[in-house]
């Protein structure tokens, strides 16, 4: 078991900043992340954290904005 950030990066072999960056995408709203686990089935896009880390605290209407911005560019290469 581990009991913090540095024993999970130690334990997986990534940095403690990968540790506390991946989870934040978890804390999207459920409005901004449902959409984007159902736009990923749909069209077989995917989405980097590091393409998402600019949508992360954003107002939520906002993010849903965003969101919709990033499938586009991804769309289009």
């Amino acid at each position: 078991m581990v009991n913090s950030r540095a024993e999970t990066a130690e334990h997986y072999g990534i940095s403690r900043a990968r540790v506390t960056q991946v989870p934040n995408i978890l804390r999207l709203p459920q409005c901004v992340l449902g959409p984007l686990l159902r736009l990923g089935r749909e069209d077989g896009s995917h989405y980097t954290e590091r393409q998402l880390r600019p949508v992360l605290g954003l107002p939520e209407s906002v993010e849903i904005a965003a969101l919709q911005q990033l499938q586009e560019q991804i769309r289009e290469g």
